[in-house]
Order: C-alpha cells, then structure tokens, then sequence
C-alpha cells in the first residue's frame, strides 16, 4: 500500500483556493437538493392529478350507470 501511495501525486492549495473548492462542492450539493425536491414535488403533482382524473372518471361511470 505505501509503494502505491508513494507514487501518487499531491496538490497542495492556498487557503483561499480551498475555501473556494469547499464553496463549489457546497454549490453543487445544494443544487442537487434543489433538483431531488422539484423531481419530489412534479411526481407528486403528476400522482394527485392522476387521481383526480380517476376520480373524476370514476364519477361520471357511476352517473352513466344511474342514468341507464
């Protein structure tokens, strides 16, 4: 393991290029977040105008039915 570890490469970072690195990553992951709960919340919607729409169905199948 350290004859692999000693040939791997390091980069060594100002402070300031590091605190800029951590902002990205903190970006990215708030970003994501964003992304998970709009795709939450648009099958959500998508399910309950589903059931509406069964619902709805549902409704004027049993009109039709009491009408005949």
């Amino acid at each position: 393991m350290y004859a692999e570890l000693g040939t791997v490469e390091v980069g060594f970072f100002s402070p300031d290029q590091e605190e800029k690195i951590a902002k990205g990553f903190e970006e990215l992951k708030l970003a994501k977040e964003a992304r998970r709960e709009a795709r939450i919340s648009q099958s959500t919607n998508q399910l309950d105008e589903t059931a509406e729409r069964e619902q709805t169905q549902g409704s004027t199948n049993d009109l039709k039915k009491a009408q005949q």
